[in-house]
């Protein structure tokens, strides 16, 4: 187990190395620069030598490489630098922010697990029958919806027409900062994008178990007589964990792409919210740490996922 995490560990950092070179050329080449970000409309008016001295001052007329390997270098440090729109340190911006993006994705996902495997094992025992069709039916429509307009309609419903929860934010202006009040304001964005990835989720697990109920060795535990409730919720319930675990760890990065745009519509000062201004504003450091930091607990996310795959089977192969 130990030689399998290493291997994962390094096989994790070699593709960060890699991918964070790909995000810094591409942020490089992007339309527009900085100076546009911070300037705006105004920029048609700014002195072309300004402008030439805004990007020296901020490094920005060194070649490719050098910046890459500078900023590569104080990113293993823990120095994220400094972002170039606001001058805040960036890792303070990503310490603000961080834990309304992992509130609302990990709850999600947990919430999406737990209700996967209970509808979809429902639905694959109740094969068929109006159960089944209602469980596809429904989780199918959510599906069909884009994250964004289902995230509106919940917002008109829920908070406009029927007040039950609040629209934006993550607590109320001028309020106590409790627990309470972020949880009241959870609701509708754990909603929204839990039920955006259920439908896929459900239909998984429902092609798992059936394809598990037609395994020899069920048939061989049936014909020995055991217990129907037995093979359910124990022999078949274990099989089907493999695929699903590892399924679910290989759309960890779905859930983290659906949080940032649930994010966006709910106005939840998280990294998603962020990671747009920072585009737009063409702060790179900001916006580089985040969709490098995002890689990173993806990647992890996926590791963590195949050392639990190796446990529930340790002839497992990745």
């Amino acid at each position: 187990m130990f030689f399998f995490a290493t291997k994962r560990v390094a096989g994790a950092l070699f593709l960060l190395c890699i991918f964070s070179f790909f995000i810094f050329v591409m942020l490089d080449f992007s339309s527009g620069n900085v100076v546009s970000g911070i300037y705006g409309d105004s920029i048609q008016a700014l002195n072309p030598a300004v402008k030439e001295r805004v990007i020296a001052n901020l490094g920005l007329d060194r070649p490719l490489m050098v910046r890459y390997l500078e900023w590569f270098s104080r990113f293993l440090h823990g120095d994220f630098g400094v972002s170039f729109a606001s001058g805040e340190k960036v890792l303070d911006i990503v310490k603000e922010r961080l834990p309304y993006t992992l509130i609302l994705g990990l709850t999600s996902f947990f919430l999406s697990f737990i209700l996967a495997l209970v509808l979809g094992g429902l639905s694959a025992l109740f094969r068929g029958s109006l159960l089944d069709k209602i469980v596809l039916v429904v989780t199918l429509s959510f599906f069909s919806v884009p994250s964004f307009w289902l995230g509106l309609v919940f917002v008109m419903f829920f908070s406009v027409i029927l007040g039950f929860f609040p629209s934006s934010g993550v607590y109320d202006l001028g309020g106590e900062q409790s627990l309470g009040d972020l949880l009241h304001h959870m609701v509708l964005p754990v909603s929204v994008l839990t039920l955006s990835h259920l439908a896929i989720y459900t239909r998984l697990v429902r092609s798992v178990v059936l394809e598990t109920f037609k395994e020899p060795f069920i048939a061989s535990y049936r014909s020995w007589g055991v217990d129907e409730k037995i093979i359910q919720l124990k022999l078949v319930l274990r099989y089907c964990l493999l695929p699903i675990v590892s399924y679910f760890g290989a759309n960890a990065a779905g859930i983290l792409g659906g949080t940032y745009i649930v994010e966006s519509v709910f106005s939840i000062g998280g990294l998603g919210n962020t990671t747009i201004n920072a585009l737009l504003n063409k702060d790179y450091p900001l916006a580089l740490a985040i969709i490098l930091l995002s890689t990173i607990v993806v990647v992890l996310f996926n590791l963590a996922v195949e050392i639990v795959a190796k446990i529930l089977n340790p002839r497992w192969q990745a």
